[in-house]
């Protein structure tokens, strides 16, 4: 019987960021419809 007093974690090196994708979006680049200068991005 396993309780999480007595269940060792393992730590794992901080670096996951080096194979995650990241995506930056830039609203301004979308397509303006109603003309106000900046791209509408719904969400």
């Amino acid at each position: 019987m396993n309780s999480a007093s007595n269940t060792k974690h393992i730590m794992q090196p901080n670096d996951w960021w080096k194979s995650a994708v990241f995506y930056q979006i830039y609203p301004r680049s979308f397509y303006d419809s109603n003309n106000d200068g900046i791209g509408d991005l719904k969400g």
